[in-house]
């Protein structure tokens, strides 16, 4: 019974490190792609000269990041500013259905509408870290 409870103890404590590093490390990480986002000089934010510009990895990262920060797709609840009525909303282009008579990508977003994005996300990340079970 003893060795039991210290179990149970030492998995609290280490859930409690595991939530931690975990938060840091998506705060960081955050932070860095904020950076990039202010750094990326303006012609090249929407620049179709590149296979995927600076907005749609910037959208694509976040959204992915919003959705992976909950237990189930079924919870997840896209961001206010979210487009959709495309074929693909996550702002990386993938195949075309030319039989769907969507566009394939969203409009672009500006770079206000991904860094409030991105403070939406990041204002998340420690509820739904504490939500999450860090050993399953």
């Amino acid at each position: 019974m003893v060795a039991v409870r210290r179990i149970q103890v030492h998995d609290t404590a280490a859930e409690q490190v595991v939530r931690s590093a975990l938060k840091a490390q998506y705060h960081a990480a955050l932070e860095m792609l904020r950076q990039g986002i202010e750094a990326c000089p303006d012609d090249l934010w929407l620049s179709t000269s590149v296979r995927n510009a600076p907005w749609q990895i910037a959208y694509h990262t976040l959204y992915f990041t919003h959705l992976y920060l909950h237990r189930t797709s079924a919870e997840f609840r896209k961001w206010e500013g979210h487009q959709s009525g495309v074929q693909h909303e996550d702002g990386i282009a993938g195949p075309d259905d030319p039989a769907s008579g969507m566009p394939l990508l969203p409009e672009p977003y500006t770079r206000g509408q991904v860094l409030a994005y991105l403070s939406f996300v990041d204002a998340q990340v420690d509820r739904r870290v504490d939500e999450t079970d860090v050993f399953s």
